[in-house]
């Protein structure tokens, strides 16, 4: 029994002493910023050649419709030419059918495919700044950095106050705790030049 007293005695004495020490030593403050993404996607310098890559592809895919727009037609005037009841004329309608339609589906696909890859890559994009923000927290001590939109100004005019909500998941923050044109400076060094 003494045994188990003064050891309870020294347990006692022990954290008792090691207060102090304990209690000289303080926590590092949490820093947590926020970003505006939207702005971020908007001034991202990868953002932009994303865009003029996929401008450069639908620019291209109207010039190939005025070609085969111009081609069509020039099929059409030579079938203004034929015998209506002959078996060229025939053959020539079924020729402008199908290039029509060939015309039309490549388009289609073609279009298909820009709107695929522009998706992709703007999920690529916010992967990116994902990953460029972790580096940047982690480069300048900081616990965490938010996603911060701001109210739209014509916010009074949005019809579906649920995805509004849902989508601010921050009501407030103090704005010296904004970080976006710091992390768009950090985004924006890697920029080619």
């Amino acid at each position: 029994m003494k045994r188990v007293l003064a050891f309870a005695l020294a347990v006692a004495v022990g954290v008792a002493s090691a207060q102090p020490v304990l209690s000289q030593q303080t926590p590092e403050p949490t820093k947590i910023g926020f970003l505006n993404v939207r702005r971020v996607f908007q001034e991202y310098w990868k953002r932009q050649s994303i865009e003029d890559s996929l401008k450069a592809r639908s620019t291209a895919l109207d010039a190939r419709a005025k070609e085969g727009k111009a081609r069509l037609q020039s099929m059409a005037e030579a079938l203004a030419t034929l015998n209506k009841d002959s078996d060229e004329y025939r053959a020539k309608v079924r020729e402008i059918e199908l290039a029509r339609f060939e015309m039309e589906l490549g388009q289609k696909e073609e279009a298909n495919r820009i709107e695929r890859d522009a998706r992709r890559q703007e999920a690529l994009l916010y992967k990116d700044i994902v990953r460029e923000c972790q580096a940047f927290g982690e480069s300048r001590g900081y616990a965490s950095i938010q996603m911060f939109a701001p109210i739209d100004e014509n916010f009074e005019r949005i019809q579906d106050l649920d995805v509004v909500i849902a989508t601010r998941a921050t009501l407030w923050r103090d704005d010296r705790l904004d970080v976006t044109q710091q992390v768009l400076d950090f985004l924006n060094a890697g920029k080619p030049r």
